[in-house]
């Protein structure tokens, strides 16, 4: 992700992708069970409108390296999730996701200190803020407040730094979402057929696919490489 912090200064940083499952509140309404389903649905701009309400069923963090995700799904399976990593790919039954906990309500301490300091008449019994006396300090605001519409970009400059010798904060993921491979289990298909002595030399699995059958996966690596697993049996 990019954050332009200023005209001089693009900070790039890395997030954990995420995979997330919605459900569309209205699905009966506009493809009612019993039914028989239409061959051609037309849509108009009230559909559009009136289509906003999903919810949030489950959601997992996926690790930072992840760069692909690839969803099977069939009338007669169960829909899957195929995750490259590296030398392997981790196979998850979605089906298998625990519902997502839902947020906690933050508590502000500024709220609270007010809450206790407050009598029946809901009057404070003292102030939380004390007014500075004006004077020299109120010159000083001023100038600085006419300094910043006179020059924007130095103020804005200043206020995010130089950027040489200051590092970024890495930000940190939700602490709502757990780790997909550590909270659902699931299965790995690897280079198991190549010799051990021989793996190293092969690319990593940028990208992969599943055959419409289901029968195949597909990988693509760099300098043209492509793996293909068949299904036993």
């Amino acid at each position: 992700m990019r954050r332009n912090c200023s005209p001089k200064r693009e900070v790039i940083y890395e997030e954990n992708g995420t995979i997330v499952v919605w459900q569309w509140l209205g699905f009966n309404r506009y493809l009612p069970p019993g039914k028989t389903m239409q061959k051609l649905m037309r849509g108009c701009a009230s559909d559009y409108r009136n289509s906003e309400s999903f919810k949030v069923l489950s959601a997992y963090n996926l690790p930072t390296d992840t760069p692909n995700v690839a969803i099977y799904t069939s009338v007669d399976h169960d829909p899957l999730a195929f995750i490259p990593m590296g030398k392997f790919i981790r196979i998850v039954n979605i089906t298998r996701f625990q519902p997502r906990r839902p947020p906690g309500f933050p508590v502000d301490d500024e709220v609270v200190k007010l809450a206790r300091r407050m009598h029946l008449d809901d009057n404070p019994v003292e102030q939380l803020r004390t007014d500075e006396p004006q004077g020299d300090r109120g010159l000083q605001d001023e100038e600085e407040a006419d300094n910043e519409q006179l020059h924007p970009e130095s103020a804005e400059e200043e206020a995010y730094g130089d950027g040489e010798n200051e590092e970024s904060p890495s930000p940190q993921p939700s602490i709502l979402l757990t780790n997909l491979f550590d909270s659902v289990s699931g299965w790995d298909i690897d280079l198991a057929a190549i010799p051990e002595s021989k793996r190293a030399e092969f690319p990593k699995i940028g990208l992969c696919e599943v055959a419409p059958s289901g029968n195949l996966v597909l990988g693509v690596g760099a300098k043209s490489t492509l793996y293909i697993w068949r299904l036993s049996g």
